[in-house]
């Protein structure tokens, strides 16, 4: 489902939307409407509440996570799923209005992930000139892990980054 044709049927009765990214994500930008259930919270079982005959479209940064939830959902459940293409990236390309949670204080989730191998590869790099070169080793592990997230579209320090403390801040599930 496109961006604009999920924009016309957002509101309506008989629609579901449901945001699979991580909490600090969706309290960032969000659309309205939707619940936040992440995909890893639907992979280890927890089954969305979904309205009785509601059709379901899944939403996530740009569709990848989306598409894992939709497959899980349709083999666990026999759930049918749209998918909004694109996720949220395409959301925004197209110029449509997207929400915050105005009690989100915490820094995005690549800010995080960029201030973390900025100092990863700084601390690698004095460790390596003051201490043993060794340390170079800290730096060339955090830039092989940007080039597998450019390919593959998974960060895995974004990942570890949203399981601490201060990314889980929304109870349960998020609804706006």
């Amino acid at each position: 489902m496109h961006a604009k044709e999920l924009n016309i049927i957002n509101g309506q009765e008989g629609w579901h939307l449901l945001d699979v990214r991580t909490p600090v994500e969706f309290r960032q930008a969000f659309i309205r409407g939707s619940v936040n259930m992440p995909v890893n919270d639907i992979v280890k079982g927890t089954m969305p509440e979904i309205p009785e005959g509601a059709r379901l479209c899944l939403i996530c940064q740009s569709g990848k996570r989306a598409e894992k939830a939709r497959l899980y959902l349709k083999e666990r459940y026999g759930l049918e799923a749209e998918i909004l293409e694109g996720g949220v990236d395409a959301w925004k390309a197209q110029g449509l209005a997207l929400e915050k949670d105005p009690s989100f204080r915490g820094l995005p989730l690549m800010r995080q992930v960029q201030l973390a191998v900025g100092v990863f590869n700084l601390a690698g790099f004095l460790l390596a000139w003051l201490v043993s070169p060794f340390w170079l080793t800290l730096p060339v592990i955090t830039s092989m892990g940007l080039v597998f997230a450019g390919a593959t579209g998974f960060c895995g320090l974004a990942f570890l980054l949203s399981a601490m403390p201060w990314n889980r801040s929304c109870k349960n599930r998020c609804t706006r």
